[in-house]
């Protein structure tokens, strides 16, 4: 099961060649584990550009989450939680 948040929230991520390594969310470190899965979105390039890169990733505590780093101002946010 999974908890879409209604916003995405923002993160203060750290990454280590390329990859997200250490996450902060409100004021706690979680360590990244494991990569689960990442894949790319871009839409509306004619109109309004969105580029998107999404990120699954296993944390420490058994958590799980999905990201997204906007590739166009390189901002991390939150958009999921995963039981």
């Amino acid at each position: 099961m999974s908890r879409l948040l209604a916003q995405p929230a923002p993160v203060a991520m750290a990454t280590s060649d390329g990859l997200p390594s250490r996450l902060r969310v409100d004021r706690r470190d979680h360590r990244v584990e494991r990569v689960l899965a990442r894949w790319r979105l871009e839409t509306d390039w004619w109109r309004a550009p969105l580029s998107r890169e999404y990120w699954k990733l296993w944390l420490s505590g058994d958590l799980v989450c999905e990201v997204y780093q906007d590739r166009l101002d390189g901002e991390w946010k939150l958009t999921r939680w995963y039981d």
